[in-house]
């Protein structure tokens, strides 16, 4: 009995490789991102570069503010760096001006979801959707790269999970004063 009620209720992990040399790799990534967002039900975390403004937009602010707003216990992190080497002053108002929607979701829902940069980019680009996590090939600033993606694999997301709280904890937690006190 037991072993047929894991078969029922098991889902298998699922890989896709989404290759540079496609001439759509971007919209392809960008439309897999998307998916596993919507489907999301309980976390989000992100250990990005620049935070492309392409992507981290009003689009992408606006699900996260629904999401957050059906679920008191949905909970958002994001760890960047906007550009390798400059100073946190100058890459927090680029963020500001480019990734506005993302940082008004820190002033409405600040207690989960949570900023934080760090001057030295991460080698390791990814994005956790519950158990789900898209991760990118090492690659320069703005630069096409390859991108996995594995569904459904809870040992994967956890140790991504923990490489992003090693991370954050090197990186400084922004608040939205952190923001406010650029545009006084």
């Amino acid at each position: 009995m037991f072993s047929i009620l894991k078969r029922c209720f098991t889902m298998p992990v699922r890989y896709e490789l989404i290759l540079d040399n496609d001439n759509k790799v971007r919209s392809r990534e960008t439309a897999k991102t998307e998916e596993l967002q919507k489907g999301a039900t309980k976390r989000i975390l992100i250990v990005a570069g620049e935070l492309d403004p392409k992507f981290y937009n009003k689009d992408f602010a606006e699900t996260i503010r629904k999401k957050m707003e059906e679920n008191p216990n949905f909970e958002v992190r994001i760890l960047f760096t906007k550009k390798g080497g400059v100073e946190k002053e100058e890459a927090l108002r680029t963020t500001l001006k480019e990734n506005n929607y993302v940082v008004e979701l820190l002033e409405k829902f600040g207690d989960r979801f949570s900023m934080y940069w760090s001057k030295d980019r991460a080698p390791h680009h990814f994005r956790i959707f519950d158990n789900n996590i898209l991760i990118e090939k090492e690659h320069d600033e703005g630069a096409l790269r390859d991108v996995a993606v594995v569904e459904n694999s809870v040992t994967i997301t956890e140790k991504y999970r923990r490489f992003f709280d090693q991370e954050s904890m090197k990186s400084y937690k922004l608040s939205i004063n952190d923001f406010k006190s650029l545009v006084a």
